[in-house]
């Protein structure tokens, strides 16, 4: 990708709704997780959206195969970074952490049922992992396509993975709930991000980021309490099983 793009990615992590809402769903439920000094690891930290929110609970790590990622995480945060193509030779790395995030990366690996398992092998007893991804295959659309997705899931489809492959299910909801009716109106996830993406080209952006940011911000306030039934994302919480 150009300079520019990866610049455009920066400021998206920062500012944009969806990443922002994200977060703030994310720090409910690390609040609730005991992890507070933990060592942590990002698995696919992109360009370090979430680092600033994850020092508040530990000392991070983030794996990534981007050389340019990588420069700018070094750079910018400070943070330590393994240059890895997860799963590979995971067993090496995973085991020194106490909570591992993966949000929104595993529909980008081909071989999740082998993400998984490795995982599991590898973690530390009681160590948590946190997982994002996408929800509803019906919604596979072409904005799937260019973020290179290999899937959706369901809850069930999930789970179903998640204990299959050694993991004990904490906690599991869906989450951006409230915009769910805009993606069965417009029928599919890729309309909604092309409305979006038209919207931002205008002077009214950033009300309409703003306004965006707030409803889906609504969801912290209830999550990790409940668990909403439907939504656009999965959130999971999960532990390996005692062997």
């Amino acid at each position: 990708m150009q300079q520019h793009v990866y610049q455009e990615m920066i400021q998206s992590q920062k500012t944009h709704w969806w990443y922002v809402g994200r977060r703030k769903i994310l720090d409910k439920i690390l609040s609730k997780l005991e992890i507070r000094g933990a060592s942590l690891l990002e698995i696919g930290g992109g360009m370090g959206g979430n680092i600033d929110l994850l020092k508040a609970y530990g000392e991070v790590t983030v794996l990534d195969n981007n050389t340019i990622a990588i420069s700018y995480l070094h750079e910018a945060f400070n943070v330590k970074v393994v240059k890895a193509n997860f799963p590979e030779k995971s067993e090496l790395y995973i085991p020194q952490f106490g909570c591992i995030l993966m949000l929104d990366v595993l529909e980008h690996i081909e071989d999740d049922n082998l993400a998984l398992t490795q995982l599991a092998k590898s973690m530390q007893k009681h160590a948590k992992l946190v997982i994002t991804v996408p929800a509803y295959q019906f919604l596979c659309s072409h904005h799937d396509e260019v973020m290179h997705h290999y899937r959706r899931y369901s809850m069930s489809n999930i789970t179903a993975l998640a204990e299959s492959n050694g993991f004990t299910i904490k906690y599991k909801s869906y989450f951006n709930t409230l915009l769910f009716p805009i993606a069965l109106i417009t029928r599919t996830i890729s309309k909604l991000f092309d409305s979006i993406h038209r919207i931002e080209q205008n002077s009214e952006a950033g009300v309409i980021n703003s306004m965006l940011t707030k409803l889906f911000s609504l969801e912290s306030a209830l999550l990790p309490r409940f668990s909403f039934p439907f939504g656009l994302s999965i959130v999971l919480v999960l532990e390996p099983k005692d062997d």
